[in-house]
């Protein structure tokens, strides 16, 4: 304390400044069973993101490859978890939609998406995209213009084309004709 007593004011205030942040940030993690809910069973087959990632949510930030891992391993713990890869970004890194809902669910993704231009109706988007409409090159079964008529014809907001489409050729006018305002894509447009 001798020390301390001895420098000037300012100097005695940036330090006291100093130790008290880093006193916050030391003390401030919070377990993670605080953002869970108390009395619940989990599934014992799903893996925490500790024993995939190598530490807890929190203590690091996490990489893509790692999320992506992570992400894989699960849906490969449970029949209501499924990734698909959409497609890469500029880097190549894959762009996934993980789907988690009840095995009936899945089963039902058609009829839910449905209900949710329907729900999209209600609130007014500015535009829905549809996809995959002609090809995808992932675990994922095109639509076709049948389904993208059915769904745009659903739609009071435009909706847009994406999957496997270019911008020359017919795809402009095939979704003209399916009641499709436009195109949209990543690689061809």
């Amino acid at each position: 304390m001798i020390i301390f007593d001895k420098l000037p004011l300012i100097y005695r205030r940036i330090l006291f400044f100093l130790i008290f942040i880093n006193s916050q940030i030391l003390f401030s993690q919070e377990d993670i069973t605080y953002f869970l809910p108390q009395n619940e069973k989990y599934n014992d087959n799903i893996p925490k993101p500790s024993e995939i990632l190598g530490f807890d949510i929190g203590d690091w930030h996490i990489n893509h490859d790692k999320l992506i891992n992570y992400l894989t391993e699960l849906s490969k713990s449970s029949n209501k978890i499924k990734i698909e890869n959409r497609g890469y970004t500029y880097e190549d890194r894959p762009l996934v939609l993980l789907t988690i809902t009840s095995e009936k669910n899945h089963s039902r993704l058609e009829e839910i998406r449905k209900n949710h231009i329907e729900l999209s109706n209600k609130i007014l988007f500015d535009f829905i995209l549809i996809s995959p409409v002609i090809t995808s090159s992932y675990d994922t079964t095109p639509l076709g213009w049948t389904k993208f008529r059915d769904l745009s014809d659903r739609s009071y907001v435009p909706t847009y084309a994406l999957g496997g489409l270019k911008s020359l050729g017919n795809d402009l006018s095939n979704s003209s004709s399916n009641k499709g305002f436009g195109l949209a894509g990543i690689k061809s447009i």
